[in-house]
């Protein structure tokens, strides 16, 4: 697995990247800076994230 340690990395993902955090949330690029997670109810930025990042896809 790809393991991202800042925002700039996720930022430079994909959309539809797959990845969980050091905190075991889950989430997919949605856009831009833009993620859904697993069990929130609105999409989040790169903020959310705490790092290192495990890549899924």
């Amino acid at each position: 697995m790809t393991t991202l340690n800042s925002p700039e990395g996720l930022r430079a993902l994909p959309v539809g990247a797959i990845f969980t955090d050091a905190e075991q949330d889950t989430a997919r690029k949605v856009g831009d800076n833009e993620y859904l997670v697993t069990g929130v109810g609105s999409a989040v930025t790169d903020q959310f994230f705490a790092f290192p990042v495990e890549l899924h896809s």
